[in-house]
């Protein structure tokens, strides 16, 4: 909290120091151009430093956690007993974690543009006159936590959305990335997010490949 403090307190320093500069530069620039070319130098420095200790305070980062699990291709697939998915005979699980499903949606909205005069009443400021819209859409992943499991003969997400049960023999291709795989399936495309996306989709590769090898023998 105190270094929080100190950083906006900088930030504020800096950030009234670049404004005093642009300002300076401004006044110096028809009567003193060298001047100004000096003050403009210091002044960029002064805005540098404000914009990256405010990126300092309030930019997100993506933690990405280090992978403890590891899967060979090639080798014996994992085991989980007792997972707490009903099997069927001559079935067992490799997979059962904890997952969130998502899928991809095209937001839509729109934004207000005003033209016209400036008035400002006691709630802020208003326009009269004229005005439009201009629709605007966005891609975002729709997310639904439950559990992922994969068994030698299926895929299953327990979820509240998204939520599915399909033979293995359906998934087309697996894409791993930092915090999520891309699931393709011939039904329709999903992204899973777990807490180690590639051990977990390299599982799920495996235990595909050895199922359609299997079905096609």
């Amino acid at each position: 909290m105190v270094k929080r403090v100190g950083l906006g307190f900088l930030a504020f320093m800096c950030g009234t120091m670049f404004l005093a500069g642009v300002s300076t530069f401004l006044d110096n620039l028809f009567t003193n151009p060298a001047r100004a070319m000096s003050d403009l130098a210091v002044t960029a420095v002064f805005g540098a430093l404000t914009v990256f200790i405010i990126l300092k305070l309030f930019g997100r980062r993506i933690r990405v956690i280090p992978e403890t699990r590891k899967y060979l291709p090639g080798s014996k697939l994992p085991i989980v007993p007792n997972a707490g998915l009903v099997l069927m005979p001559g079935e067992v699980c490799h997979i059962a974690e904890k997952a969130q499903a998502g899928v991809l949606k095209t937001v839509t909205g729109s934004v207000r543009r005003s033209s016209g005069t400036r008035v400002r009443g006691l709630l802020g400021t208003s326009y009269s006159g004229a005005s439009r819209s201009r629709s605007t859409s966005e891609d975002v992943i729709d997310r639904s936590s439950g559990m992922l499991y994969v068994t030698n003969k299926r895929i299953v997400i327990a979820a509240p959305k998204y939520g599915f049960e399909a033979p293995l023999e359906l998934v087309t291709s697996v894409t791993p990335y930092a915090n999520s795989f891309d699931l393709q399936m011939k039904r329709g495309n999903y992204t899973i997010f777990v807490r180690e996306p590639v051990y977990t989709s390299s599982v799920l590769q495996a235990a595909v490949s050895l199922k359609v090898r299997g079905a096609t023998r």
